[in-house]
């Protein structure tokens, strides 16, 4: 325990330099292939996935009420050389909780992902080409309510790049702490931000051109076969600003901290947690709002996880 606390105030100020993740559908649920340690080397070694629910308090304009997150990883090949070869596919809706049953469908984000993974001695590096985008739900409705309104709302972002991942392998704190990390960047080569009613607000991800996102987690072994961990994601969208004279560079920053306790059987985890999650952007409106949210939910997910 006298290692872990010292760890985790290195990690804090790391983290807050690099404070988009929000933009990725499967920021709660990152996986390295090579955390199944039973798969073999051949043609589909290995299907993962993780899916959970949650119930948001606090969000602007109540337009988090309710989140769902399905991640999906399939490793189409594995060498015994410690390459892998896989694909993702993350969704993400985001509901409100102004109708008649309080659950209304406003957003729904997809992301896909091809990627080549490399396992080293002391990390695995994975290289990767993604598309994702995010489009809206009964956009003819009207943010309370499921009666068609004449003046309809619509905002449509799409971004496509290439990235680039660093995940550390399980580090051991005496004999009940575990802890992993990882370390991702992006490049889009394309980004688009389409809205309706055109605003002028800043912020638009038309003028995206990278990110970057550090995630960690701790997790406590003493309860076995429960578990208690500690996590947290930090990241920034880089924006292109034009000014009349110059072009600068603005930083939208992101982030999340969550505890959760997990019941972990031979093939995954059953977790019931508590987070908090600001969003620079909580694309639910044509006009960016930022958003703090307070969620509590059920996760479940396979071995490679994190």
């Amino acid at each position: 325990m006298k290692r872990v606390i010292p760890f985790l105030f290195f990690l804090l100020p790391f983290s807050l330099q690099f404070s988009n993740a929000q933009m990725y559908a499967n920021r709660n649920s990152i996986m390295n292939p090579f955390a199944d340690t039973v798969a073999q080397s051949g043609f589909m070694p290995s299907f993962h996935y993780s899916h959970e629910f949650a119930k948001g308090f606090g969000s602007a304009g109540g337009e988090q009420a309710w989140n769902g997150r399905s991640v999906g990883f399939i490793e189409f090949y594995r060498w015994e050389s410690g390459w892998s070869f896989g694909g993702m596919l993350a969704a993400e809706a985001g509901l409100n909780d102004s109708n008649d049953i309080g659950f209304n469908p406003r957003s729904v984000r997809w992301m896909e992902e091809l990627a080549v993974f490399k396992k080293q001695e002391l990390f695995t590096w994975k290289l990767g080409v993604q598309h994702q985008c995010k489009h809206d739900v009964d956009n003819s409705d009207g943010a309370s309510g499921d009666t068609p309104i004449a003046n309809s709302t619509k905002r449509v972002t799409i971004l496509s790049g290439l990235n680039a991942e660093i995940f550390s392998n399980q580090v051991s704190f005496g004999s009940d702490f575990v802890s992993r990390a990882v370390l991702r960047t992006d490049y889009y080569f394309s980004a688009k931000d389409y809205r309706f009613p055109k605003t002028t607000e800043k912020g638009s991800f038309m003028d995206a051109y990278g990110a970057v996102l550090l995630k960690a987690k701790i997790i406590y072994k003493g309860f076995s076969p429960l578990e208690i961990h500690a996590d947290g994601w930090f990241g920034s969208a880089f924006l292109k600003e034009n000014t009349e004279q110059i072009a600068a560079v603005s930083m939208e920053n992101a982030y999340r901290f969550e505890m959760g306790v997990s019941g972990r059987g031979r093939a995954g985890a059953l977790t019931v947690f508590g987070a908090f999650e600001h969003y620079f952007d909580d694309f639910a409106l044509p006009v960016p709002q930022q958003s703090d949210v307070f969620y509590i939910g059920l996760r479940g997910s396979s071995s490679i996880f994190f």
